[in-house]
């Protein structure tokens, strides 16, 4: 491999400027304009001269990019990307034996194109370091944000504090701190604060561009040496007499596993069937049938997949093989002594091919989850696996009062002891709860029928929950195991008793938004036994089907229930505004969060609600003994915290839990007297219509949500008045000051709502978030994935069902708005294709075997409308059958009513245009009434070769 001259002398030069594998902190600064292109040098410079921090400044990064393709051996990776357009963005790559953490802080964050990383050193407080890109066209706001930051930072709790960076700001003189007028802020805030710059030699051609402050402390070295090769920047380097703290290499703890790889099923099902199990069926106390259950189940256990201790590690970034890391550790020393331009050569040779090995590997990888049997969710694991943000599933670190939390037990507790203050206990004031009806449920009937159904069901995993039984040993049992888990179910709805060793669930925090560092960003998932899942999978379907058959479930609920969705609380929502606004009437909606509804439902009041609708008798106190003397841990890599009881609640992660929350909730509609309501599980609107210049209604909304305060506060259930708000739609739209709990409610510009991001009934700001979003993605897709195939899978299963959700919403969408939607297909087809072959759209669709998105939402829509009209999904919609005459002819059966309208606004909602088209379809398709003839019908009538019946599509 050919290295010019000069890029040898850049090289020594490093070396020279720098003491390789020194414990005290050195620190390289340099601009590289795309990290991407000169990721092989920087890996040569780190693995010669292993500095302590490696600070990048117009890094190119963008979300698109992944960890993986950033990442140099030994080195942690800290990414301050640019948030919106392109170029700048900054890294810092810390030695992986530091104890460097990304530091956040409110006002540091709001600086565009800058990172901080906050590093532990030897007797001493920790030290902060940022690294700052100053784009040349910053405006005076910019320059004042950065005035501000170096006094925020001056006066933050560090014992040193060091900015590097590009600045951009060649008419500064920075041996006098003297320039332009319009910098004297930004002198005078480093003046103040007490920073020295340290560069005093040009970085860029005659320039002073890039600078290192500092705070407290003085390098002892510092040298700006040759031009970074691709770059027209000097790089710089300095070293400064403090000694980061080294921390252990990540303790191997030893634990408990199995291992499944050899394990014989077949031996599996016969020692099922061959155990002593005359105690088991002999008894009747739940106590012993459990222990003789689990005895036997783990001795079986212990036979076919033993378990063995592990020396457990968390992962490093080790992915250089062992032979390459001998070669480039003896070519890093041989250069560094002799200066050998063939040892230079060898280390480059060797990164090089270690990159061609990690490319190899990931496209095996892809191979590999598109043949596999069940290749949507290997896609779809590969697909999250090399996203940026799927690295730190859990925190490394965890901020609470300012405090910093790093290791693992310490983490545990505090989320422990953070979600069990989510938790209320319920007051001693009775409530009553009128009876809803005369019928009741007080039994359950299981059968190994159900039960094999249900375990069916199961996802296949070895994962286990607290009683150390997974899915797999369930689902591999065969028949025997359905009739052990019969009696075990029986015995226990027939005592009322739910199992202690069940009540015990491990808490896994779950990352939501915002900065991963804060824990109020976290919210609770509970893992729970496997085998009282099954049993509460049964026990939730046949409640569901004593109160759908009792219709005792308002019709209003769109939440977790069979047959409603969030596309059908869209659909009968909008179709009631749309028709409102076309009879010429003003629409105002009501949004309203409860407070972590799920953690507060008090458990007493929820029993009295069951048994209100019918729910009694050995159900209703197995119910009670499922919520009450719960425990929860947290588990975090392996670590547990200490048990909290869990007061309140319907368990998130648990079977039963939504519908009991649904009941619990079921009545919150009663209380609303002038409005229309909506509710998915906790997430409730209000819908009020009125005519131009009705004064009542602010009135009218007022009462509805005192009446809703008095709701809350007698069942325990607050709303959040910080996140309810109100919006207005239509010709008027009266200035309302609404209040709850006496705050007034925010009047919302923009709504995000079950997935749809809107402002008016255009749906554009929909349209564009989506668009954004999948863009991003299609181009992190293109640069991360190798194989036509990966990239096409995962554009099907991960892209495009963002690009079509709630499709029934874009005929409303503008044509321009909808251009934008099909122009990400456009693009990923083109990007595969090849830029260079002029294929038409339609053609490379064909192709690739895609369809158009305009076609797919036809078919879509239209499948929909059958749904809904021949009752296979639950609508409370103005959709109707039309009205034929007996002598009319047989072409006009099965139409439906297309609804009169006015504006264009109805006329172009789904359920007129849709309509519309449905009554254009032949009758052999309206008459379909089995959904797969449906579909299959509709495939034959829209296929690529008939596209010209809807010519223009961009209606669509």
């Amino acid at each position: 491999m050919y290295i010019e001259d000069t890029h040898g002398l850049f090289y020594q030069d490093v070396v020279r400027s720098l003491k390789p594998h020194s414990q005290c902190l050195s620190i390289i600064l340099v601009n590289t304009r795309s990290v991407l292109s000169k990721h092989l040098a920087l890996s040569t410079i780190a693995s010669i001269c292993r500095p302590s921090l490696i600070m990048i400044t117009e890094a190119w990064c963008t979300s698109e990019i992944s960890n993986d393709s950033l990442r140099i051996d030994k080195y942690n990776l800290f990414r301050g990307d640019r948030r919106t357009g392109r170029g700048g963005g900054t890294l810092i790559y810390c030695e992986q034996s530091m104890c460097a953490t990304q530091f956040s802080n409110p006002i540091l964050s709001q600086l565009n194109d800058s990172i901080w990383v906050e590093i532990k050193v030897v007797r001493s407080k920790p030290i902060l370091v940022g690294c700052v890109y100053r784009p040349p066209s910053s405006s005076r706001e910019y320059d004042n944000m950065l005035s501000n930051i170096f006094n925020v930072t001056a006066n933050l709790p560090f014992s040193y504090k060091i900015i590097g960076g590009d600045f951009n700001l060649p008419e500064v003189s920075w041996s006098s701190l003297r320039g332009p007028q319009r910098y004297d802020n930004l002198i005078n805030s480093i003046v103040t604060g007490g920073w020295t710059q340290h560069i005093n030699s040009p970085t860029r051609s005659a320039n002073i561009l890039d600078l290192i402050f500092t705070n407290n402390i003085t390098p002892s070295t510092v040298h700006v040496g040759h031009e970074f090769p691709g770059s027209d920047h000097r790089i710089v380097v300095c070293s400064f007499d403090i000694f980061p703290e080294t921390k252990r290499r990540d303790e191997a703890g030893q634990i408990p596993m199995r291992l499944y790889t050899h394990a014989d099923w077949d031996l599996y099902q016969h020692l099922i069937r061959c155990s002593n199990w005359d105690s088991y069926f002999s008894n009747q106390s739940l106590d012993a049938i459990l222990n003789n259950f689990y005895q036997n189940i783990n001795s079986i256990h212990d036979v076919i997949a033993p378990e063995k201790i592990l020396n457990f590690r968390f992962p490093q970034s080790d992915y250089i093989p062992t032979s390459f890391r001998r070669s480039l550790r003896k070519h890093s020393i041989k250069y560094y002594r002799y200066h050998d331009l063939s040892s230079l050569i060898a280390i480059t040779s060797l990164l090089s091919r270690i990159e061609e090995l990690r490319n190899i590997g990931l496209r095996n990888k892809e191979m590999q989850a598109i043949h596999a049997p069940h290749n949507s969710g290997e896609i779809a694991k590969l697909f999250k696996s090399r996203l940026m943000n799927s690295k730190t599933p859990y925190p490394k670190i965890i901020y609470l009062d300012g405090i910093a939390y790093e290791n693992n037990e310490a983490i545990c507790e505090l989320f422990s002891k953070h979600f069990a203050r989510l938790y209320t206990l319920e007051n001693d004031e009775v409530v009553d709860f009128p009876r809803k009806t005369d019928e009741c449920l007080s039994d359950i009937i299981f059968t190994t029928h159900e039960i094999d159904k249900a375990v069916a069901n199961l996802k296949l995993s070895n994962t286990t929950g607290p009683d150390g039984i997974s899915s797999v040993l369930l689902k591999k049992g065969g028949n025997d195991m359905s009739l052990l888990l019969l009696k075990l179910y029986s015995i226990s709805l027939s005592d009322g008793t739910y199992p202690n060793c069940w009540k015990k669930s491990y808490i896994v925090p779950i990352h939501k938004y915002g900065p991963i560092a804060d824990i109020n960003n976290y919210r609770p998932i509970n893992i729970t036994s496997v085998v009282s899942r099954v049993m509460e999978k049964i026990v939730k379907t046949q409640i569901i089907q004593y109160l759908l058959s009792n219709d005792l479930l308002s019709p209003s609920q769109y939440g977790f229930l069979s047959r409603r969705s969030c596309i059908t609380c869209h659909l009968d929502y909008f179709d009631y505004i749309t028709q409102s606004i076309d009879n010429g009437r003003s629409v105002t909606t009501l949004f309203l969060d409860v407070s972590k509804a799920f953690d507060k439902v008090p458990h007493i009041r929820l029993l009295t609600k069951l048994q209100s609708y019918g729910i009694t008798g050995n159900l209703h106190k197995w119910i009670s003994s499922f919520l009450t003397e719960r425990e929860q841990l947290v588990k975090i890599n392996h670590q547990l915290s200490s048990s909290k009881p869990i007061t309140s609640g319907v368990i998130q992660g648990s079977v039963l839990g939504p519908i009991l929350f649904l009941l619990f909730i079921n009545d919150i509609v009663s209380v609303i007297k002038y409005g229309k309501p909506y509710l998915f599980a906790d997430d409730l609107k209000i819908v009020y219509d009125y005519g131009y210049g009705d004064m009542s209604v602010e009135s009218k909304i007022q009462q509805d949500l005192n009446d809703l305060g008095d709701w809350s506060e007698k069942w325990q259930l607050t709303f959040n008045p910080d996140k309810c708000g109100i919006t207005h739609l239509g010709r008027w739209k009266p200035i309302m000051c609404l209040y709850m709990y006496g705050k007034l409610l925010s009047k919302l510009n923009t709504v995000t709502d079950l997935g749809i991001t809107y402002s008016d009934l255009s749906f554009s700001d929909h349209a564009n978030k989506v668009v954004s979003d999948c863009k991003r993605l299609t181009g992190f897709v293109l640069r991360n994935f190798y194989t036509q195939e990966a990239r096409l899978a995962i554009y099907r299963t991960c892209i495009r069902p963002k690009l079509e959700y709630c499709a029934l919403l874009f005929s409303n969408l503008r044509t321009v708005d909808r251009k934008k939607i099909e122009s990400v297909q456009r693009f990923l087809t083109k990007r595969i294709i090849g830029f260079d072959q002029q294929v038409e759209y339609v053609d490379r669709c064909v192709r690739l075997k895609l369809e158009p998105l305009w076609l797919r939402r036809v078919k879509c829509n239209l499948f929909l409308l059958f749904k809904v009209i021949r009752k296979h999904c639950y609508s409370n919609s103005s959709i109707t059958w039309e009205n034929i005459k007996s002598y009319q002819l047989r072409n006009h059966d099965y139409l439906v009513k297309v609804a009169t309208h006015r504006k264009s606004i109805r006329a172009n909602f789904f359920t007129i245009k849709y309509c519309t088209l449905w009554n254009q379809l032949p009758p052999e398709i309206r008459c379909c009434e089995n959904p797969d003839g449906f579909k299959r019908s509709l495939e034959r009538h829209f296929n690529m070769s008939t596209l010209a019946r809807l010519k223009d599509h961009n209606c669509w």
